[in-house]
């Protein structure tokens, strides 16, 4: 809230700048998460240096700050953390992608979709001669959630019927 008050930005850059320059975990990932909320632009090239860091924690805030100042360059990268369920949580999920611009959001949603399209083709092709009867439980439940994830839902209803047959 004190960001908008033009006076105060270089203590604040100061400040902003010790967190994100500190040996301690908590402080450091407190830094990187408020230049994302703030959208201070002038600290992005510090965060795009983090992006190499070994700790995927500091890797994973960095590119959520990023994808809040409308970053480009990890756009895949966002897409990937929504993507990936064993990741993040959905309650996760659901924050990240509220707090992202409408259009940026829109693009990460896309290469959502494009991941869930690309894996139901594998899936499908692994399983070419089977109908949903006779693919095993486990198949049949990672295919629901991808149908889930597009807004498939008559697909996603089949699947789910059929598993609920088999109980």
């Amino acid at each position: 809230a004190l960001w908008q008050f033009e006076r105060m930005r270089p203590t604040l850059s100061h400040n902003l700048n010790e967190l994100l320059i500190s040996k301690d975990i908590n402080k450091l990932l407190y830094g990187i998460e408020a230049v994302g909320i703030i959208k201070a632009k002038n600290f992005k090239r510090n965060l795009v240096e983090k992006l190499k860091d070994k700790d995927p924690l500091i890797r994973d805030t960095v590119i959520i700050a990023l994808a809040r100042m409308n970053e480009e360059k990890v756009l895949h990268h966002v897409a990937v953390l929504i993507y990936d369920k064993s990741h993040i949580s959905g309650i996760k999920r659901k924050y990240i992608l509220n707090t992202l611009e409408p259009d940026y959001k829109d693009k990460v949603l896309k290469v959502v979709k494009k991941f869930a399209v690309n894996e139901i083709a594998e899936i499908l092709k692994n399983n070419k001669n089977k109908t949903v009867e006779l693919m095993d439980n486990e198949t049949l439940n990672k295919l629901a959630h991808l149908y889930k994830t597009l807004g498939a839902y008559s697909e996603f209803s089949k699947i789910q019927i059929g598993l609920t047959n088999r109980s």
